[in-house]
């Protein structure tokens, strides 16, 4: 016996090891892994709310041929293969019809559909205007396919998602600036021995100590960025001369370099949490 729906034996069904399932939050999750979780998500969101494609005008649903016995029509096939007949002429030819030729669908398999139908009945093979060569078939674009992003937005599902999103930039956001803060504390103290003996500037403050206030009042994000264009040789006002095509160009690079300083900040904490629970 098999499960219609997943095709699967019940037979060969086991009770799934509850005690082997990886537990914990979604926090837990190391950034690339939290994109993928995401991303798949989304997909499968994105799927339920797709529309069926227009394929009314589409070539590749077109007829075929068809299959006459004595001028009656008992079988029509379009240009996947598809085939359309009566329940009784389906089980005369049960398990007779190939559900592919080379590996794929289309007029190859249309045609070979046609001639063991033709062939079983002493019928003939009559061809359609609209009959398409196996070549044409394969180029032929796929029907588009769209998304009711109206309805889909109203989803709790996608709220969630949304919601969820939202909250782990929070904390990554709050991660990175407690790493930002702590290297920012280190900074400091190398700052003031250095000022020690410093040369003071008319506001009591040496250039060393304005530098760090100064790189104390950005924001997480501020200070990320004027990394990103140090790694760059750029300056901001060199950045903000740049054409809009390019300055967008390297907010894309600017949002791969952020991931991958997460990833490293959240790797760099899994391991010392790991190493102080072991020492």
């Amino acid at each position: 016996m098999t499960s219609i729906s997943t095709g699967v034996p019940v037979a060969d069904a086991r009770q799934i090891d509850t005690s082997k399932l990886k537990s914990g939050g979604i926090r837990e999750l190391t950034g690339e892994e939290y994109r993928k979780f995401i991303d798949d998500m989304e997909k499968r969101l994105s799927v339920s709310y797709q529309t069926q494609p227009d394929t009314a005008n589409h070539p590749a649903y077109q007829p075929y041929a068809t299959v006459e016995v004595n001028g009656k029509v008992v079988a029509r096939i379009d240009n996947h293969g598809w085939t359309q007949m009566s329940n009784s002429l389906g089980a005369k030819l049960s398990g007779k019809l190939p559900g592919m030729v080379n590996g794929q669908v289309g007029p190859a398999l249309a045609q070979k559909r046609a001639e063991i139908i033709a062939e079983a009945l002493g019928g003939k093979v009559v061809m359609a205007p609209t009959a398409l060569t196996q070549p044409t078939f394969n180029n032929l674009p796929e029907p588009d396919i769209a998304v009711d992003q109206m309805a889909m937005h109203k989803d709790p599902l996608y709220l969630r998602l949304q919601k969820t999103k939202q909250i782990e930039s929070q904390f990554r956001a709050q991660h990175i600036a407690q790493e930002l803060d702590a290297d920012d504390a280190k900074a400091a103290d190398a700052a003031a021995i250095a000022d020690g003996e410093a040369e003071a500037v008319e506001d009591g403050k040496s250039d060393a100590v304005r530098a760090f206030l100064e790189y104390m009042a950005k924001t997480p994000e501020e200070r990320y960025f004027e990394a990103f264009l140090n790694s760059k040789g750029m300056t901001q006002e060199e950045f903000e001369a740049l054409p809009p095509e390019e300055k967008q160009a390297l907010m894309r690079e600017f949002e791969d370099y952020v991931k991958q300083q997460v990833d490293k900040a959240s790797a760099e904490q899994m391991a010392r949490s790991a190493a102080s629970k072991l020492l």
